[in-house]
Formats: structure tokens, sequence, C-alpha cells
């Protein structure tokens, strides 16, 4: 799979130029590649998605992994647009500390994602008017599965992603709404505190990730050590990571 078959699929001229964009600011060829047995044991949590960026900055390669059955547009972008997020923009985000434990570099993962997404899907849903309802179904899968293992943080995390990226989103919004008023009371004011330090601090990444953090050391004390602020950087032609 090449460039011109994602432009096949109609990604948006203003995000296929992230592609050349990224690839002068670093040295890199992007590439994108069908989501196989191999890559699956690579891709860990995320294998099951039906597309993946894959950034590493170790081995100088950049990866989009696309699932062979996915052909929808706005997959596909919105991996450029995490690309875009980090490389060409440097935005801060988490990277799990060289020591971290496989279920805690899981949870930094999960909470970049979420990171990432405040910004992200609002931008797909404005090129893609079709995602809205992709992204309805997919959170209230989502929430659904948390609820069914009590993952309050979880719960957390997606309700302020809602709350303050997709407000029109009644479908999901209503789902997630029915899991938060089932949660003790102690958590239904965390978790309301926590989407209003969201929703103030979305334009400061910074002060945004700090209430992340602060969240996590609540919810998993343990973990809180295992995540590290950075962001990606390109000097002399290759792609590097800057500690924040």
């Amino acid at each position: 799979m090449n460039l011109n078959d994602i432009e096949k699929l109609g990604v948006p001229d203003q995000v296929l130029s992230v592609v050349p964009q990224v690839e002068q600011r670093t040295g890199i060829p992007i590439e994108f590649r069908e989501i196989d047995e191999a890559a699956k044991s690579k891709l860990g949590q995320f294998a099951k998605a039906e597309a993946v960026l894959d950034i590493d900055a170790q081995y100088q390669t950049i990866r989009v992994w696309i699932a062979p059955e996915c052909r929808r547009a706005h997959a596909i972008t919105h991996e450029l647009l995490h690309l875009k997020r980090d490389v060409l923009e440097g935005s801060p985000r988490w990277f799990p500390s060289v020591d971290a434990p496989v279920g805690s570099e899981a949870l930094v993962f999960s909470l970049q994602t979420e990171l990432d997404h405040l910004y992200v899907i609002p931008e797909e849903i404005a090129l893609h008017p079709e995602a809205q309802g992709w992204w309805d179904n997919h959170y209230e899968e989502t929430i659904g599965r948390a609820a069914e293992r009590q993952d309050h943080f979880a719960i957390a995390m997606h309700w302020a992603l809602l709350r303050t990226t997709m407000p029109e989103s009644n479908r999901a919004m209503l789902a997630c709404a029915e899991r938060v008023r089932t949660l003790p009371s102690a958590w239904l004011r965390v978790i309301n505190n926590y989407q209003c330090d969201v929703r103030d601090a979305l334009h400061d990444p910074m002060a945004l990730m700090a209430h992340q953090i602060a969240f996590v050391r609540q919810a998993y004390p343990d973990d809180a050590q295992y995540f590290m602020r950075g962001k990606y950087i390109s000097e002399g032609g290759r792609l590097g990571v800057k500690c924040l």
C-alpha cells in the first residue's frame, strides 16, 4: 500500500500533505503497511485497531498500519492527524519510561491516546462528518466494556473526552451518562471535577497533562512513576525525543 492507494480512499489533500512534510523534516520514508499476524504481536493493545500510527525514533521508522478490511478514509485521516501533532507540531505527549512494566506501559499509551483524541477527533469529524457515527458506536461499546469490568478510571477518561470534544454526540453521551450515574458518589465528584479540569486546560497541553497525571496518581499510584513527558523533535534530518 502506498500514498496513491491512500489518496484513492478519499483522504483530503491537506491531510495527505502531512506525509511529504514529515518525510522532508525527518528524512524517514513513511510506510503504509497492512496489519498481518506478525504486526499484531508488535502492536500489542492496538492490534485489533483498523489503523495505527507507529513511530519509532530509535530505529528511525514511521509506519501507518492498516487492517486489510479498512477502507474508511477517516480512519487514515485520523492516524495522519496524530502524525501531524507528533512530528510537525511537536505536541507534548506521554512516553513510558524504559523500566515500565507491560501493564504500566499499556496505561501510558492509553492515556496518551485519550490526550491526542481531545484534539484529533474534532478535526477528523470536521473533515469527515460521517466519522461522528463511527465514534458514537466506538464509545458506546468502549464505555460498556469499562463498566462491565468496573473500570471507573476509564469511564472518567471517556466521559471527559465526550463532554469536551463531542458535546453533540447524544447517543454516546447518554450511554456514558447512564454508566456514570451508577458509580459511587465519591467517584461522581472526581469525574465531574476532572472533566471540568480537562475542558478548562484544553488550550494548554502541559496543564492538561498535569491534570491527567494527578488523576493517575489517585487511581493508579504505583503506575504514575512510569509516565514521562516529552515530545518528538527533528534535528539534522533525524527524528528524536526530547524530555520535558
